[in-house]
């Protein structure tokens, strides 16, 4: 796979069950979220290789 995602943070309500093993590598991924700073509706963008961008996550959370 050699696409680019670009997925939005969801409202809290609509997380919905998750896996136990966690999403990505990440058990509890609507803490790890919060903790981040996104908020619902956020855009988050994601590798190819299923890795979240940091420089563009830096950005998505700047002013």
């Amino acid at each position: 796979m050699d696409e680019w995602w670009l997925v939005f943070v969801p409202d809290p309500e609509r997380w919905g069950p998750l896996p136990e093993e966690g999403v990505l590598g990440v058990h509890d991924l609507p803490a790890a979220v919060a903790a981040v700073g996104l908020q619902p509706g956020d855009p988050v963008f994601v590798r190819p290789n299923f890795v979240v961008d940091p420089e563009l996550l830096e950005f998505v959370l700047s002013p």
